[in-house]
């Protein structure tokens, strides 16, 4: 059995900073150049922007592909460049790593984790 393999680095963010809206834009401009290099190189999968309409003021980049790959993204020097970039225009920056994907991804991933249960009892 296989453990999930694919995921996404998810980058959200609240507002801009009062008085750097044009510093955000211009990040938010790099950044997207950025993934599209990702993408051309082969690094990600995809990527999505979603900006937020209701509830809270969050805007969220899901960039997607092999975890591992996501994974050592996380730690480049480009990639930290960014997002200090992006801390100084806006709030609330935070970025996760999320496993998953595919619901049949997923469904190898309960596979593994239903055995390491009945491996120890629990099932």
């Amino acid at each position: 059995m296989a453990s999930i393999k694919t995921g996404a680095v998810v980058v959200s963010w609240g507002a801009a900073i009062p008085g750097r809206e044009a510093g955000m834009l211009r990040v938010l401009k790099q950044a997207l150049g950025y993934v599209e290099q990702l993408r051309g190189e082969g690094r990600i999968e995809d990527s999505q922007l979603y900006v937020s309409k209701t509830g809270p003021n969050r805007d969220t980049l899901m960039l997607t592909g092999q975890l591992d790959r996501l994974a050592a993204l996380l730690a480049e020097d480009d990639f930290e460049d960014l997002l200090q970039d992006g801390m100084l225009v806006v709030q609330d920056v935070q970025v996760a790593l999320w496993a998953g994907g595919a619901p049949r991804a997923i469904a190898e991933g309960i596979d593994v984790h239903a055995g390491k249960m009945r491996d120890h009892g629990l099932l």
